[in-house]
């Protein structure tokens, strides 16, 4: 599937040089010059082969991926990991000057 996404984005690169419309003044619907609505659907394509590459080609979250080193964890290896999504989110840090809050502490009025 990768060879798929990156031949999709040779193609777009080769796409996007759109020499031969450059001497094109037409207008498509009376007023969208013809080389602004094809670089505008070079951009969808090449939004949707983005989206065809993150849920398709993208790799799997390498904090899932159990270690190929054997441990000692009687679980086998690689379960001591925490998925990404239950993590604990850490704490912001605070500004000492401004202890945080609706109201700004020692602003002037």
């Amino acid at each position: 599937m990768k060879i798929l996404v990156w031949s999709l984005v040779a193609l777009l690169v080769v796409l996007h040089q759109d020499v031969w419309l450059w001497d094109n003044d037409s207008l498509v619907f009376g007023f969208i010059p013809i080389t602004l609505l094809y670089q505008a659907c070079i951009s969808v394509g090449a939004s949707l082969v983005w989206l065809l590459a993150v849920n398709v080609a993208w790799p799997i979250d390498e904090d899932l991926i159990p270690d190929a080193v054997p441990t000692d964890d009687p679980k086998g290896p690689g379960t001591d990991r925490v998925p990404v999504s239950e993590r604990p989110i850490p704490k912001a840090k605070t500004n000492p000057r401004h202890a945080g809050g609706d109201e700004m502490q020692g602003a002037p009025a």
